[in-house]
């Protein structure tokens, strides 16, 4: 077919998949221990209401801290950010490492929850910056969707093994989160390089007022990001509950059904990033089709009482909504000027992050007013295949032409 003649494809330049390669390392790093963190906290006699205290720190540094990190990492640049948050990192696993009381780990928590709050904003600045030397249409899309595939499997291998050697020491997987992290950060100082800031980008008005202007010009494509952190709560809190509730699983089961959503949300990356010369697939019509395309899906997981197919329609629904998430983050960096974007970004996540919390508040509530797991699924899904449609609709009539900061150009 047309689309898949050998001249219309994508080279990535050796550039992109270093850094592929940087973010593998620190995704599949950080997932070495998401298996096993709550066991590995509990075996130094600790309770889970301490753990929840912990992850409530979290939250409220990537609430609390989001737009005032942007600001701190748009002054000191993308290279030096990449390795603030590597440094951060590397202390909350060997804080993890040393630890053996609640105060420990809550200290090591917060360097972790700034390490992650930090990276994908620096990543995709930095990853953005180095783009804008290629003149190639749909080479964005294609770096950050293959980029997301790769690391996806890093993330499978990595959170497999994680759970293997914990059975053999429960050291050993912060141990590899530690080496892992050191690795990226020496592969940063070696192989990347930090931009100059060009002269014309001091001139350029920085303040407040300012970039709440340019988060408006953008809040059309901010609205798919916080929709889809709305409505993905259930997927990623509630998707043991309902498995266990329906089918009465064992862990064993539950294992296959992480990897089974994980190696979805590659494979379906992967086949985008394939396809990324199609100008049609990189349009915001297709990111909101594609949405309304997951919620139906969505509505489906607890509808159908076998195992496989449930699993089916949970794996296609983390995998439409993670392409979307990532088509609407390149539709965003796409729009944004150089000399602020990772405030700008920030401005977008604490966005999302609202969703987020929306979500949770309602998910508690109907939780408390004796909902079951599936009829919460169902409910998600019909509100958010009403809600995507509507926007397809929006995104169908034409508008004005809108302002693009990066210009496409052709092969």
């Amino acid at each position: 077919m047309w689309f898949f003649r050998k001249n219309n494809l994508i080279i990535l330049p050796t550039e992109c998949k270093k850094l592929i390669l940087l973010n593998s390392l620190f995704q599949g790093g950080r997932l070495f221990v998401g298996a096993i963190c709550v066991l590995y906290f509990l075996s130094f006699g600790l309770q889970t209401e301490d753990y929840a205290w912990i992850k409530t720190s979290q939250a409220v540094i990537f609430i609390g801290l989001d737009i005032p990190l942007g600001y701190l990492l748009n002054k000191i640049g993308e290279y030096k950010s990449l390795l603030l948050s590597l440094t951060f990192g590397i202390i909350g696993a060997l804080g993890y490492l040393m630890s053996s009381s609640f105060f420990g780990f809550l200290f090591s928590e917060m360097f972790l929850a700034l390490s992650i709050s930090i990276w994908p904003v620096a990543l995709s600045a930095y990853s953005m910056r180095m783009l804008e030397n290629y003149k190639t249409d749909g080479l964005v899309e294609k770096f950050f969707h293959f980029g997301d595939a790769i690391s996806n499997l890093f993330v499978v291998i990595c959170g497999s093994l994680g759970g293997l050697f914990y059975a053999f020491n429960k050291y050993i997987p912060y141990s590899f989160f530690l080496i892992f992290y050191f690795l990226a950060a020496v592969f940063t100082l070696l192989s990347l390089k930090e931009f100059e800031i060009l002269k014309n980008e001091k001139k350029e008005k920085n303040n407040f007022v300012s970039n709440l202007i340019e988060m408006k010009s953008i809040l059309p494509f901010a609205l798919i990001l916080f929709f889809a952190q709305f409505f993905m709560q259930p997927l990623f809190h509630y998707w043991q509950p309902l498995f266990g509730e329906k089918f009465g699983i064992s862990s064993k089961d539950l294992s296959i059904v992480f990897v089974g959503y994980s190696l979805a949300m590659s494979t379906i990356s992967w086949g985008y990033s394939r396809l990324t010369h199609v100008t049609t697939l990189r349009s915001n019509l297709f990111v909101v089709g594609s949405a309304l395309v997951a919620s139906l899906v969505y509505s489906l997981i607890a509808k159908v009482d076998n195992f496989i197919y449930s699993l089916i329609f949970l794996s296609m629904t983390f995998g439409i909504f993670n392409l979307v998430q990532i088509a609407g983050s390149v539709l965003i960096q796409n729009k944004l000027k150089q000399h602020n974007r990772m405030i700008i970004t920030k401005y977008v996540s604490f966005f999302s992050r609202i969703g987020m919390i929306i979500s949770l508040i309602v998910l508690h509530w109907l939780f408390a007013n004796g909902w079951k797991t599936d009829g919460i699924y169902t409910l998600y899904g019909s509100i958010a295949a009403l809600v995507f449609f509507i926007y397809l609709i929006w995104v169908a009539i034409p508008k004005k032409s809108e302002t693009r900061y990066v210009p496409e150009y052709t092969n």
